[in-house]
């Protein structure tokens, strides 16, 4: 699977509100400044994860974006499956409607590998991805929390 723009944008973002969860609305100006983003295309993501329910939103002068939850009861399937849609098919294009599919080992290695996929990315939180970028971003001696 590739993760598209959307996927990987919208994953920055969670990062970035989970890092200030608890501290009230993240303005999307400012996530956007952080890492460069179109107002416009970030906002169509978030809008992908208000609908999940991984995000809430308010408008005005002391409005933004926070999470509906603590970043370590979010996982990454979750985030990904509601900007990328539910990940069930195959990344090499088989699709189960096909005649063969139930005697065709490339769509049997595409199904198991999908699901390996979803094991791993249930498995991960927002807060450990975030652990972790904070220990790369130490390492790197940045000041900034820039994902």
């Amino acid at each position: 699977m590739k993760l598209s723009t959307r996927g990987h944008y919208g994953m920055h973002a969670m990062m970035d509100l989970g890092f200030h969860y608890g501290q009230g609305a993240v303005l999307l100006r400012e996530l956007c400044e952080i890492h460069g983003f179109s107002e416009k295309y970030l906002e169509q993501l978030l809008r992908l994860l208000r609908q999940a329910g991984l995000v809430e939103s308010v408008r005005g002068a002391h409005g933004g974006y926070w999470l509906t939850r603590p970043p370590d009861q979010i996982t990454a399937l979750e985030i990904v499956e509601a900007l990328e849609g539910e990940l069930n098919q195959a990344p090499g294009g088989c699709k189960s409607e096909c005649v063969k599919s139930d005697r065709c080992a490339m769509f049997e290695l595409w199904g198991v590998s999908v699901e390996a996929m979803r094991r791993e990315l249930v498995a991960v939180t927002l807060s450990q991805l975030i652990a972790t970028q904070m220990e790369m971003n130490r390492k790197d001696n940045e000041i900034d929390f820039a994902i």
